[in-house]
Protein backbone atom coordinates (compact mmCIF):
# COMPACT_ATOMS: atom_id res chain seq x y z
CA UNK A 1 0.00 0.00 0.00
CA UNK A 2 1.32 3.42 -0.43
CA UNK A 3 1.59 6.36 2.02
CA UNK A 4 -1.68 7.23 1.53
CA UNK A 5 -3.45 4.66 1.91
CA UNK A 6 -1.63 3.78 4.87
CA UNK A 7 -3.14 7.11 6.33
CA UNK A 8 -6.84 5.90 5.94
CA UNK A 9 -6.17 2.22 6.97
CA UNK A 10 -3.52 2.08 9.91
CA UNK A 11 -1.63 -1.11 10.61
CA UNK A 12 -3.39 -4.11 12.14
CA UNK A 13 -7.02 -2.88 10.67
CA UNK A 14 -7.74 -5.64 8.95
CA UNK A 15 -7.57 -7.96 11.74
CA UNK A 16 -9.61 -5.52 14.12
CA UNK A 17 -12.20 -5.08 11.14
CA UNK A 18 -12.53 -8.72 10.45
CA UNK A 19 -13.07 -9.78 14.84
CA UNK A 20 -15.42 -7.06 14.41
CA UNK A 21 -16.87 -7.85 11.40
CA UNK A 22 -17.72 -11.60 13.29
CA UNK A 23 -18.82 -9.96 16.71
CA UNK A 24 -21.35 -7.94 15.03
CA UNK A 25 -22.28 -11.52 12.45
CA UNK A 26 -22.77 -13.61 15.52
CA UNK A 27 -25.15 -10.63 16.87
CA UNK A 28 -26.70 -10.94 13.77
CA UNK A 29 -27.62 -14.82 13.30
CA UNK A 30 -28.72 -14.50 17.33
CA UNK A 31 -31.04 -11.73 16.62
CA UNK A 32 -32.43 -13.17 13.41
CA UNK A 33 -32.89 -17.24 15.60
CA UNK A 34 -34.97 -14.72 18.42
CA UNK A 35 -36.88 -13.10 15.43
CA UNK A 36 -37.66 -16.31 14.39
CA UNK A 37 -39.15 -17.39 17.16
CA UNK A 38 -41.15 -13.98 18.09
CA UNK A 39 -42.94 -14.30 14.91
CA UNK A 40 -43.52 -18.58 14.68
CA UNK A 41 -42.88 -19.75 17.93
CA UNK A 42 -46.43 -21.43 19.65
CA UNK A 43 -47.66 -19.32 22.46
CA UNK A 44 -46.60 -22.24 24.88
CA UNK A 45 -42.90 -22.08 23.59
CA UNK A 46 -43.14 -18.23 24.23
CA UNK A 47 -44.07 -18.27 27.52
CA UNK A 48 -41.50 -20.86 28.42
CA UNK A 49 -38.15 -20.02 26.43
CA UNK A 50 -38.98 -16.27 25.48
CA UNK A 51 -40.65 -14.39 28.55
CA UNK A 52 -39.39 -11.61 28.49
CA UNK A 53 -40.95 -11.08 24.20
CA UNK A 54 -44.23 -10.43 25.89
CA UNK A 55 -43.27 -7.16 27.74
CA UNK A 56 -43.35 -4.35 24.99
CA UNK A 57 -40.87 -2.38 25.90
CA UNK A 58 -38.80 -5.41 25.23
CA UNK A 59 -40.13 -5.92 22.10
CA UNK A 60 -39.19 -2.31 21.51
CA UNK A 61 -36.01 -2.53 22.45
CA UNK A 62 -35.58 -5.84 20.42
CA UNK A 63 -36.51 -3.58 17.46
CA UNK A 64 -34.44 -0.98 17.89
CA UNK A 65 -31.04 -3.21 18.46
CA UNK A 66 -32.27 -5.44 14.89
CA UNK A 67 -31.76 -2.37 13.25
CA UNK A 68 -28.59 -1.32 15.07
CA UNK A 69 -27.00 -4.71 14.42
CA UNK A 70 -28.45 -4.84 9.96
CA UNK A 71 -26.39 -1.29 9.53
CA UNK A 72 -23.48 -2.24 11.32
CA UNK A 73 -23.44 -6.10 9.81
CA UNK A 74 -24.13 -4.20 5.93
CA UNK A 75 -21.21 -1.29 6.65
CA UNK A 76 -18.61 -3.89 8.05
CA UNK A 77 -19.40 -6.52 5.10
CA UNK A 78 -18.93 -4.25 2.65
CA UNK A 79 -16.06 -2.30 3.62
CA UNK A 80 -14.27 -5.79 4.76
CA UNK A 81 -14.95 -7.20 1.32
CA UNK A 82 -13.26 -3.46 -0.35
CA UNK A 83 -10.36 -3.93 2.02
CA UNK A 84 -10.20 -7.95 1.03
CA UNK A 85 -10.24 -6.77 -3.08
CA UNK A 86 -7.47 -4.51 -1.95
CA UNK A 87 -5.37 -7.13 -0.53
CA UNK A 88 -5.55 -9.51 -3.12
CA UNK A 89 -5.01 -7.14 -6.33
CA UNK A 90 -3.02 -4.12 -5.04
CA UNK A 91 -4.88 -2.30 -7.81
CA UNK A 92 -5.56 1.64 -8.02
CA UNK A 93 -9.70 0.48 -8.01
CA UNK A 94 -9.68 -0.95 -5.44
CA UNK A 95 -7.59 1.46 -3.12
CA UNK A 96 -10.25 3.87 -4.96
CA UNK A 97 -12.97 1.62 -4.06
CA UNK A 98 -11.62 1.75 0.17
CA UNK A 99 -11.28 5.38 0.46
CA UNK A 100 -14.64 6.16 -0.70
CA UNK A 101 -16.65 3.77 1.03
CA UNK A 102 -14.69 4.54 4.39
CA UNK A 103 -14.99 8.16 3.50
CA UNK A 104 -19.02 7.46 2.50
CA UNK A 105 -19.57 5.41 6.16
CA UNK A 106 -17.91 8.30 7.79
CA UNK A 107 -20.22 10.99 6.84
CA UNK A 108 -23.55 9.12 6.98
CA UNK A 109 -23.06 7.38 10.22
CA UNK A 110 -24.92 9.93 11.86
CA UNK A 111 -28.10 9.95 9.62
CA UNK A 112 -27.98 6.12 9.75
CA UNK A 113 -28.50 6.65 13.32
CA UNK A 114 -31.12 9.13 13.03
CA UNK A 115 -32.93 6.52 10.88
CA UNK A 116 -32.46 3.59 13.55
CA UNK A 117 -33.79 5.63 15.87
CA UNK A 118 -37.51 6.52 13.75
CA UNK A 119 -37.34 3.17 13.05
CA UNK A 120 -37.33 2.41 16.85
CA UNK A 121 -40.03 5.12 17.14
CA UNK A 122 -42.27 3.37 14.69
CA UNK A 123 -42.05 0.08 16.32
CA UNK A 124 -43.02 1.69 19.19
CA UNK A 125 -46.38 3.16 18.01
CA UNK A 126 -46.57 0.00 16.00
CA UNK A 127 -46.62 -1.90 18.93
CA UNK A 128 -49.06 0.16 20.82
CA UNK A 129 -51.93 -0.38 18.63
Amino acid sequence: MNKRMNEIIPSGFNLYLFIFLCFYYLCFLLFVFLLFFRIFAPPRVMATNFRFFQQKRWAVLFIFCYFVVCYFVVCVLVFAICCFCDLLFFTASARVTVTFFFNFFQQKSTQAFKNIGKFAVSAFIFLKL
